[in-house]
C-alpha cells in the first residue's frame, strides 16, 4: 500500500504544470556547487529554451524546510527539505526536529530513541534486516550505516516527487543523476511510465557497497569483493554487515536495471558497470565538463602566481585523498626545501587535526597550512597563486575533478596514476603520473617541474588546451542532447 502523497503549493503546482522532463539530483545550484552538479547545470543549461521549458529539476537542500522552487535560466528547479536521519526516513528533517525534541521532552531522549527505532523496526518489510543493523552496525562508528537502501513509498522524498510528478504534464523522459537519484526514481518508475529512463553513474557505489566507496580494505585495493571489508568495519558482527551490504547490492543493481540508458562518466566506471547491465540498456561514457570556460578566465585572469613555491591539494581530508599520508611520507622533504607551502584546500576536522598535530611536532607548521572549504571562484584563485597542484589519491576515484581545475587554471599536477585520474592527466605531457603508492618517484616529479620553469609552462600550456578540447560543455551536451532528448525535439516539430 502506497503512503499518501506530501502537498506541494498551489504556486509550485501551476509552474510545472507544463513540464514533461523529470531531472532528480542530489544537489543542484545555488546551494550546492559541487563537481556533478556543475557539470549537470552545465549540460542542461546549454540545452534548447523549447527543452528548458520541459525540464523540472528535483535536488534536496538542507536550507529549505519545505519545497520552494526557483528559475535558473528557464529551468524550474524545486528545492526540496532533506529526509530526517534513517530510521526516521518517512518526514523530513526539520519535522523530525521538532517531533523529537517534544517527545523527547515528554518521554526523555533515551526512551524516544529506543521507541521509534523499535516501531520502524517491527513495522518494515525487511525488520530483520533493520534489527542486525540496529544491534550490531549502527553503534560501529569505523564503517558507517548504509541507509539509502530502505528508499520506498514511505520515504518523504519519494512521496513530494510522487506529488510534483502527479501535477506534470507528460512523463517524456525521467533523467536521475547519481546514486540516491537513481533509487529514488526507480521507486517512481513502478507508478509512472515514463517514455525514456536515463541513469548517470558518478562515483563507485554500484561496484562498492561500502559507505566510504573506497574500494580499499587494509591498506590493499580490492579486486574480487567477498564482502572482506565487513571484517574491518564491523569485526563483532560480521555476518551481520555481510548482510547489509549484499541488500545494498541487490537493491542498487535492481534499481540501474530499471533504466533505459546509463551514462557513466569514465572508463574505470565503465569497467565496472558494464557486467551489472541487462542486454537492452544502453551504456554512454560520457565524462564530467569543468562548467563555462568563459566564467572560469573571468575568474582566474587577475590572479597571479605568488613568489613562494606553493603546492595545493584540493579535496575533502580523509584516507581517501591521502594528504595526511602524503605528509608523512613527505616530511624530510618538506624540511629540506623550507621555501615551499603546502595549502590544503578541503573540509575534514578528523584528519585536519592529525595533521595540524603532526606538523606541530615536527616543525613544520610554517609551511603545512590547511585553509579548509572554499567556494570554487576561490579554488580556481588558490589554484593560480600555487606553482604546482599535487594529488596525491591512494583510492580509485571514478573520475577526479581536479586535473581539469589545474588545466583551466593553467597549472600541471601530479598525482598518483589511480581509478579515473589515469584518464584526465596525460603522463608526461598534461602532468605526471606516479606509481601508486610510490612518494619516492611522486616527490620527485614534484622536484622536476619545481626546478625547470621551462618544462612546467610547456606542462601548462598542453593541460589547458587538452582539458578545453576534451571536457568542453559545448561537446558533452551535444553528447547527452542525442542520447536523450533529440527526439524531443522531433517530437515537438511533428506536433506543430
Amino acid at each position: 500500500m502506497m503512503a499518501e502523497l506530501i502537498e506541494i503549493s498551489e504556486d509550485i503546482a501551476a509552474k510545472i504544470k507544463d513540464r514533461s522532463i523529470l531531472v532528480l539530483s542530489d544537489a543542484y545550484p545555488p546551494y550546492n556547487t559541487g563537481g556533478a552538479e556543475v557539470s549537470l547545470h552545465a549540460v542542461l543549461a546549454k540545452f534548447p529554451a523549447s527543452i528548458r521549458r520541459k525540464i523540472l529539476v528535483c535536488t534536496f537542500a538542507g536550507q529549505v524546510g519545505e519545497p520552494l522552487i526557483t528559475d535558473i535560466l528557464g529551468i524550474n528547479v524545486v528545492h526540496l527539505p532533506e529526509p530526517a536521519p534513517w530510521p526516521y526516513l518517512t518526514v523530513t528533517r526539520s519535522k523530525s526536529d521538532f517531533q523529537q525534541k517534544r517527545s523527547s521532552f515528554l518521554l526523555g531522549a533515551n526512551w524516544y530513541e529506543r521507541l521509534i527505532r523499535k516501531k520502524e523496526a517491527f513495522t518494515a518489510p525487511n525488520s530483520a534486516r533493520i534489527k542486525a543493523v540496529l544491534n550490531h552496525t549502527l553503534d560501529n562508528p569505523s564503517g558507517g550505516i548504509i541507509t539509502d537502501e530502505f528508499i520506498d513509498f514511505r520515504d518523504s522524498r519519494v512521496r513530494t516527487i510522487r506529488s510534483l510528478a502527479s501535477h506534470m504534464k507528460a512523463h517524456d523522459l525521467l533523467f536521475a543523476d547519481n546514486t540516491r537519484s537513481i533509487l529514488l526514481g526507480a521507486v517512481l518508475q513502478s507508478e509512472f511510465s515514463f517514455r525514456d529512463s536515463v541513469a548517470v553513474v558518478r562515483d563507485n557505489r554500484f561496484h562498492c557497497e561500502r559507505p566510504t566507496q573506497s574500494r580499499i580494505v587494509a591498506g590493499k585495493i580490492c579486486t574480487t569483493c567477498d564482502f572482506q571489508c565487513a571484517r574491518e568495519d564491523a569485526p563483532n558482527a560480521i555476518n551481520a554487515r555481510k548482510a547489509n551490504l549484499q541488500y545494498t547490492r541487490n537493491k542498487r543493481r535492481a534499481s540501474l536495471k530499471s533504466y533505459n540508458k546509463v551514462v557513466v562518466t569514465s572508463f574505470e566506471l565503465e569497467r565496472h558497470i558494464s557486467p551489472l547491465l541487462g542486454t537492452n540498456q544502453q551504456l554512454e561514457r560520457i565524462p564530467n565538463t569543468y562548467g563555462d570556460a568563459l566564467q572560469i578566465d573571468n575568474l582566474i585572469e587577475c590572479t597571479g602566481q605568488k613568489p613562494t613555491k606553493n603546492l595545493i591539494i584540493i579535496g575533502m581530508l580523509n584516507e581517501n585523498k591521502g594528504q595526511l599520508a602524503f605528509i608523512k611520507a613527505a616530511k624530510t622533504w618538506l624540511k629540506q626545501r623550507p621555501d615551499v607551502r603546502l595549502i590544503l584546500c578541503g573540509k575534514g576536522d578528523r584528519i585536519e587535526r592529525q595533521i595540524r598535530k603532526f606538523a606541530d611536532e615536527h616543525g613544520l607548521s610554517r609551511q603545512i597550512k590547511p585553509i579548509g572549504f572554499r567556494s570554487r571562484e576561490s579554488i580556481f584563485e588558490e589554484i593560480r597563486r600555487a606553482t604546482l597542484v599535487l594529488a596525491p589519491t591512494v583510492w580509485p576515484e571514478p573520475f577526479g575533478r581536479v586535473p581539469l581545475e589545474a588545466g583551466l587554471a593553467r597549472r600541471a599536477i601530479v598525482a598518483f596514476g589511480v581509478g579515473g585520474l589515469n584518464e584526465s592527466i596525460t603522463h608526461g605531457i598534461t602532468g605526471y603520473l606516479a606509481p601508486p603508492g610510490d612518494y619516492t618517484a611522486f616527490l620527485d616529479y614534484a622536484d622536476e617541474l619545481l626546478k625547470d620553469g621551462c618544462k612546467r609552462l610547456k606542462m601548462e600550456k598542453r593541460a589547458h588546451s587538452f582539458v578545453s578540447a576534451r571536457y568542453n560543455a559545448e561537446e558533452i551536451t551535444e553528447r547527452y542532447f542525442k542520447l536523450a532528448f533529440d527526439h524531443l525535439i522531433n517530437d515537438n516539430e511533428q506536433s506543430s
